[in-house]
């Protein structure tokens, strides 16, 4: 069965795969909802993963 990953599983992922577990103070910022961090991710040209389970 498959499912959607949580917000929160998202946001460590982010976290984890795309920032190397180093996100910059700015980073953090946006780290407060996917749908934040996606829109800064994407005006700000941040390399994003994308995982399939």
């Amino acid at each position: 069965m498959k499912e959607v990953m949580s917000e929160e599983g998202t946001l460590e992922n982010i976290v984890d795969l795309s920032l190397d577990r180093k996100p910059t103070a700015e980073d953090k910022k946006h780290l407060k909802n996917a749908e934040d961090w996606a829109k800064y991710a994407f005006d700000n040209d941040k390399n994003l993963k994308v995982v399939s389970l």
